[in-house]
């Protein structure tokens, strides 16, 4: 499943899929396993920053990436994508910062994200999905949307969807407003 999700081009579902692997390996103490897995999440995942799409695996799936970040021959191998993608589960799955912990921070110093983050979300919204959520707001239809940044109207569903996702509402005027009141748009 992992490698149609691969081939696909389903990133989301490539990490999920990878997390449960993850999750196999450590409960048949295969830790090794397990954690070159959760390197290749990283890796895979730090493009797009899939945070919900790991927390929701649970608990356990945490404990892993935890026990991982842990490890500072681990930390030491990870791009400065990875390490700030695996602080940011981290932190998702502690529902606070390492730091405050007193756990060493997986985060190395490295330009700024390409998504937004916004004190509240879950998950960032990436750069693709504000620029179509600033056409939303202003009132664009999907295909209007889809012809100002050049992508087809299924792509925009799926931004759209993500974007209600990420925001936590249930239609594009709630997302709109959620926007406004996060100062994502002004």
């Amino acid at each position: 499943m992992a490698e149609l999700a691969a081939k696909t081009g389903r990133v989301l579902r490539h990490v999920q899929i990878l997390t449960l692997l993850a999750l196999g390996y450590a409960k048949s103490q295969q830790s090794d396993m397990a954690f070159a897995t959760i390197n290749d999440i990283l890796r895979i995942g730090a493009t797009e920053g899939y945070i919900r799409g790991v927390v929701d695996q649970g608990h356990e799936a945490g404990q892993i990436f935890l026990n991982f970040a842990l490890e500072k021959s681990r930390m030491a191998s990870l791009s400065p994508d990875s390490a700030v993608y695996l602080d940011d589960l981290c932190a998702a799955f502690q529902g606070t910062s390492m730091a405050r912990e007193g756990v060493p921070s997986a985060r190395l110093p490295i330009p700024a994200h390409t998504a937004v983050a916004v004190h509240g979300l879950v998950e960032a919204l990436t750069d693709r999905e504000m620029k179509v959520l600033h056409l939303l707001a202003g009132g664009a239809s999907n295909l209007q949307i889809g012809e100002s940044l050049n992508i087809s109207v299924n792509t925009v569903r799926w931004h759209v969807a993500n974007i209600l996702s990420k925001l936590q509402v249930e239609n594009r005027t709630q997302a709109a407003s959620a926007a406004y009141s996060l100062g994502l748009i002004a």
